[in-house]
């Protein structure tokens, strides 16, 4: 009986661990990843508008403010060339070149650096070179070479000159030294040629030679044709580079706009802001003209947008996994207690009430954990005065509402002689005895899947108990009628048992003097109705029936024959030979026609090895003496 009677627990407790698994299960998403989810998408939300939002409100200031940078520095390189174009012209014309006069080269270099060399082309055709000495000691240049230059390819455009124009051509490539040539009339009959250190115009940049460009700006001179007389690049300048084939170049050159700033794409696909300004130097004869070119991408322009934006995105990282910190701490106080709460629920929901709820805050949710323990100890309390089977089947709504009928097994247990037991003893004596035998006898039925339906107390204390009725369907073959009969026996056995040592141990503690504690169980199987019964202040759930009457009146005739477990041939038949029984004399029971036959159970069949006979177990039950006892506690069979 013993091991049966622990698997079976074994199986209760795996069908409630299933059931709290289930329970578990149904929390999809807990409230700290919602929390969580909403707050960072929030989080990432209002950062990622906040930085597209500065970087659209940077973008378009620096973008007005490189705009305004780059004509600016136009602008002014503009005036610079401009001043350098118009000082270099009007000195050659006025001093170098007055009727021909002679003049001191040392101190009119001295006092023109911007000039490396002249020339004057009169009427008969030849060149007169003057050259400063220092530069062209320091860059290999001689007079006789700007002389082959002039009389070579330039030839041509002195005489163009004479006839009034001013034009200017990148003299590097010819002269092997970054010069540009100044060709300008200086009358009808002369040509001037004014050599110009590409380095000196470039400082008036504020530039040096490849050096980077002030705030990703670069700014260089064209001629009219598009030829690259200054720019920061020498290599431009040493490739005799044009760039009027460039797109917006071109565009440029063939504008009337004296100052324009636009947005161009350039040769290879970058977006460029792009200011010039043409500069005229002979305006009352509207001869020749040069083009002061200011550029810089998009790219350098934002590129400082993009270090903020990518400063922002790296402190909004910052910021988030900062507040990301924050908000699992914050959400560990509202989600620690409430998964305790959800933890204490589910105990509650499987008829655990051994816990108790610290309440850790002051808040909505210590409010609540505090009426929450306030319910639990209501619950437990009145679960103690109702039976908590058929509470946790209401729960689970697998109690019928309405009367169904069953076939189930009724057992009724009584203590025999219990006036004179408890006659005069005091009521909490009385009740202390009353709780130990219930004690020890209740789990015997529950323990075997069976239902205490109610204590009664006519003329004692009776045990009213049921196998098979609560269910709301018995299909299932751990629920049939003969699996029911069995359990219902088995659970009276344990109670004998039971009750057994219960009587050795009071034996002891009153030194022999305690009266003999005899129980009488009766047992009936067949059909009968189960349902709630009660009116809307008071329910109950319970079964009625001729069964139900049988049960009760079996258990009368215990102490006629000398047994303590009777059954009626129903269950006989239903336990076949699982269980060894004796038949007793046929009874008569009051509305039943024939009389009736009745069985005593002496002990299941498996076991009869150590209690086979009717007289072994009255021994136990204290109906007779021992003839001598076996090795196990328990008398042998004769």
């Amino acid at each position: 009986m013993g091991l049966l009677t622990r698997a079976e627990f074994l199986l209760r407790h795996k069908k409630k661990r299933a059931g709290r698994a289930r329970s578990a299960n149904r929390i999809r998403y807990s409230i700290a990843r919602k929390l969580i989810g909403i707050v960072t998408i929030l989080l990432l939300v209002s950062i990622s508008a906040i930085i597209i939002m500065i970087s659209m409100l940077l973008s378009g200031d620096v973008r007005l403010a490189a705009e305004d940078n780059n004509f600016s520095i136009n602008r002014r390189n503009t005036r610079s060339v401009s001043s350098i174009l118009d000082a270099i012209h009007t000195t050659v014309r006025l001093i170098l070149f007055d009727g021909g006069t002679a003049f001191d080269t040392v101190s009119f270099f001295n006092d023109n650096p911007l000039i490396a060399a002249a020339a004057v082309n009169g009427i008969d055709g030849e060149n007169k070179v003057y050259l400063n000495g220092l530069f062209g000691y320091t860059h290999n240049l001689t007079e006789e070479r700007i002389t082959q230059y002039l009389r070579g390819e330039m030839a041509g455009v002195l005489e163009e000159s004479k006839q009034g124009r001013f034009t200017a051509f990148n003299a590097t490539p010819a002269l092997e030294t970054p010069l540009m040539a100044l060709f300008f009339p200086v009358n009808e009959y002369t040509a001037a040629a004014v050599f110009v250190p590409v380095d000196e115009i470039l400082k008036t940049f504020g530039r040096e030679a490849n050096a980077v460009t002030e705030g990703g700006s670069t700014t260089y001179l064209l001629n009219e044709a598009g030829d690259v007389l200054v720019h920061p690049d020498m290599s431009l300048i040493t490739g005799a580079s044009n760039f009027s084939r460039i797109q917006y170049i071109s565009a440029l050159l063939e504008m009337s706009d004296d100052t324009v700033q636009r947005l161009y794409i350039d040769e290879s696909g970058r977006s460029c802001i792009v200011a010039h300004q043409k500069i005229n130097i002979i305006d009352s004869l509207s001869q020749g003209s040069f083009l002061v070119v200011t550029i810089v991408s998009e790219e350098s322009v934002l590129r400082g947008i993009e270090q903020t934006v990518r400063r922002n995105f790296i402190l909004g990282i910052g910021v988030f996994f900062i507040s990301a910190a924050l908000i699992i701490v914050f959400s560990r106080t509202l989600t620690v207690p409430i998964k305790k709460l959800t933890g204490a629920a589910r105990k509650i929901e499987s008829g655990d009430y051994d816990f108790e709820l610290h309440v850790n805050s002051k808040d909505e949710i210590g409010v609540l954990t505090e009426s929450f323990n306030s319910m639990r100890y209501s619950l437990e309390n009145f679960e103690r005065f109702t039976n908590k089977t058929l509470v946790k089947l209401a729960r689970e709504g697998r109690l019928a509402r309405t009367g169904i009928n069953k076939n189930a097994t009724v057992a009724f247990i009584f203590i025999r002689d219990f006036g004179e037991m408890t006659g005069g003893l005091r009521a909490h004596i009385v009740v202390e005895f009353v709780n130990e035998f219930l004690r020890r006898v209740v789990p015997c039925v529950t323990g075997t899947g069976g239902v205490v339906d109610k204590f009664l107390t006519q003329g004692g204390v009776v045990i009213m108990a049921l196998w098979g009725a609560a269910a709301e369907k018995d299909a299932a073959e751990e629920n049939s009628p003969e699996a029911n009969a069995l359990a219902c026996v088995r659970a009276c056995l344990m109670m004998r048992l039971s009750l057994s040592d219960f009587n050795e141990e009071r034996d002891e503690q009153y030194w022999g003097y305690a009266p003999l504690i005899k129980m009488g169980c009766g047992i009936n199987s067949g059909n009968l109705i189960a349902g709630q019964i009660g009116s809307e202040d008071r329910m109950e759930y319970t079964v009625i029936g001729d069964t139900v009457n049988l049960a009760a009146r079996l258990e009368g005739p215990n102490e006629v024959f000398d047994t303590d477990i009777l059954i009626s041939e129903d269950t006989r038949n239903l336990l076949g030979e699982k269980v060894l029984c004796a038949e007793m004399p046929h009874i008569e029971v009051k509305g039943k026609e024939k009389a009736l036959r009745v069985f005593s159970v002496v002990n299941m069949a498996q076991e009869a090895d150590s209690l086979a006979l009717l007289e072994d177990y009255r021994c136990i039950i204290g109906e007779r003496e021992p003839k001598k006892k076996s090795s196990g506690g328990f008398p042998a069979a004769s």
